[in-house]
């Protein structure tokens, strides 16, 4: 048994992110796994005759066939979580900026002057200045306006990586 990729008995589960709480059925409590058939055309684990289900049935009186259709369901809710794409604990999805978000950046930047950007962008300073005091107005700015501060964000990260 210490060839398997993952198993509690090889104590080889600590990589495989698993939860055992999406396992079971209705009538089956899953407590472990057991099994070895990776699949090298679609990198994922499969059921084989090798992978073991390790729980109880939660009604003593159900049905044989019934019993081994609910494991068998199991063994596949098993395959379903050891096939999810799993986030690994130290990777953090970064937080992407809103349109309105790079464009308070932009206006609320106090090295941009007013004077520039007006000129830079067709935006009257009293506007600009009025964002800049208030960049939650920005939520109700038109498109157009958007549209020309996101483009004086995007040359400023140009300028910023020359």
């Amino acid at each position: 048994m210490d060839n398997l990729p993952f198993s509690s008995v090889t104590d080889k589960l600590d990589n495989i992110p698993f939860n055992y709480d999406h396992a079971g059925t209705k009538e089956v409590v899953v407590n472990n796994v057991i099994g070895d058939y990776f699949n090298p055309v679609t990198k994922k684990y499969e059921i084989s005759d090798h992978t073991f289900v390790v729980g109880y049935i939660k009604d003593s009186n159900l049905d044989q066939d019934i019993a081994i259709e609910q494991m068998q369901q199991a063994a596949m809710n098993i395959i379903n979580e050891l096939n999810k794409r799993q986030m690994p604990p130290h990777m953090v999805m970064p937080h992407l900026l809103t349109d309105v978000e790079k464009v308070k950046q932009v206006v609320t930047d106090d090295d941009v002057k007013i004077s520039q950007l007006s000129k830079e962008t067709g935006i009257s300073e009293e506007i600009l200045s009025d964002y800049r005091e208030n960049p939650v107005t920005l939520k109700k700015a038109s498109n157009s306006t958007i549209e020309r501060l996101i483009t004086k964000y995007y040359e400023n990260i140009l300028i910023g990586m020359k």
